[in-house]
């Protein structure tokens, strides 16, 4: 049920928002104020310092409208979505791009066949730890030794009850409620479930609190970077 309601989302969303990847509902449920989205945020100078270390065959797994992955240039870049109406319309927008629609936990892709791959505002849309380890463990998979991987906008487990008292506050008791009722809620991790992925698989990693000023969330949230 969880599965299908995500989708429908981001069906819906993609068919309002993904031809303008700047403008409404889209870019301020990924976490960002669509007036203020700022393209030379974390995420971005990351992927501009990986470029400058010539890991220029890159990945993006949940590339959504493509955020990311539509400003880069002097790259080979791939992204892959859950939603045919968001690949479609990035697609129709930046030819240039490689891309597929398939599940994160289940990437079509050859073993360390990219130099980087990263997810953003992805995680969280996940139904269960369970799947979130397996898109993780995939994303290692298809990441070259040396190379770089990224998993931003992540819901900090220690932080839940402060998240859930601002969705309290702005969704109001009853919406809240029935989301929660239905398990149509976030999914929350936990830096140390991360490092614990990191030391089985022999990863580099750093964790960094986001900035609190950024946008409404920011203070509940967490980017992780790693090097395999």
């Amino acid at each position: 049920m969880v599965d299908l309601y995500w989708r429908n989302i981001w069906e819906q969303k993609g068919c309002h928002d993904a031809k303008n990847p700047n403008d409404g509902a889209l870019a301020a449920m990924a976490g960002r104020d669509p007036e203020t989205f700022d393209r030379d945020d974390r995420c971005s100078k990351w992927l501009k310092d990986c470029l400058n270390r010539d890991q220029k065959k890159i990945l993006e797994v949940g590339c959504g409208s493509g955020l990311y992955i539509d400003q880069l240039s002097g790259a080979t870049v791939h992204g892959n979505d859950l939603s045919l109406t968001m690949v479609s319309h990035l697609k129709s927008r930046c030819a240039s791009l490689s891309l597929l629609q398939c599940i994160a936990w289940d990437l079509p892709y050859l073993d360390e066949s990219f130099d980087v791959a990263f997810s953003n505002s992805v995680y969280m849309f996940f139904p269960n730890e369970n799947r979130a380890e397996k898109a993780f463990r995939e994303m290692v998979r298809v990441i070259r030794p040396g190379g770089s991987g990224a998993v931003i906008d992540v819901h900090d487990e220690d932080k839940r009850s402060a998240y859930e008292k601002y969705k309290l506050d702005t969704l109001g008791e009853e919406e809240f409620l029935r989301r929660k009722e239905n398990g149509l809620v976030h999914l929350h991790l936990s830096k140390d479930w991360f490092r614990v992925l990191a030391d089985e698989l022999h990863l580099n990693m750093t964790i960094l609190d986001e900035d609190p000023e950024v946008h409404a969330t920011a203070h509940v949230k967490y980017d992780v970077f790693f090097t395999k």
